[in-house]
């Protein structure tokens, strides 16, 4: 478990939430050993990669995208990893499975980290003033979860309805 504080208070983050490089590749069904190959690092390095030893250049995460198939790794990659992040617009729209998939872990992701801040602040049944500013920020937190969940459903049902479709074309 990775532990997250906020506020002298603790949150525990699940290790498959923490790293989305590995995430990505594990969703993609590949393992570390082809997908070093074929970004062209040592599996070593991508190890560091996947455990936060080291940090992700530009170009191999534009490589993760291609072979991974997920867009939203790059989005989320400038928004966490650069100064320049704060100028981008939230992620919005998934555009394959691999970007579902991302989409749904950071839902999932978002929808942990808010259930433990509000279950801490009502630990005592009563919200007070110095918890309102916790309590807004686990709320927009479980906002940005429920905006990534709600287009992991968009696409998840688009894609549905499109398998039904040509399903029904070759009857």
């Amino acid at each position: 478990m990775i532990l997250l504080s906020y506020k002298k208070e603790v949150f525990a983050m699940s290790e498959s939430c923490k790293n989305y490089y590995k995430m990505c590749r594990e969703n993609a069904d590949m393992t570390q050993e082809y997908a070093a190959g074929a970004l062209g690092v040592a599996v070593r390095t991508l190890s560091d990669y996947e455990n936060d030893k080291l940090p992700v250049p530009d170009d191999i995460v534009d490589r993760m995208c291609s072979l991974y198939d997920t867009n939203y790794l790059a989005m989320w990659h400038l928004k966490n990893k650069s100064c320049l992040g704060r100028y981008l617009p939230d992620i919005s729209k998934p555009e394959t499975i691999g970007d579902m998939m991302f989409s749904f872990a950071l839902a999932q992701e978002g929808v942990d980290e808010s259930y433990g801040m509000i279950r801490k602040i009502f630990r005592d049944r009563e919200l007070s003033l110095d918890e309102i500013p916790a309590m807004e920020q686990a709320l927009a937190g479980a906002r940005e979860a429920l905006n990534n969940l709600t287009s992991t459903i968009f696409y998840a049902e688009q894609r549905l309805e499109d398998t039904k479709r040509r399903e029904d074309m070759q009857k």
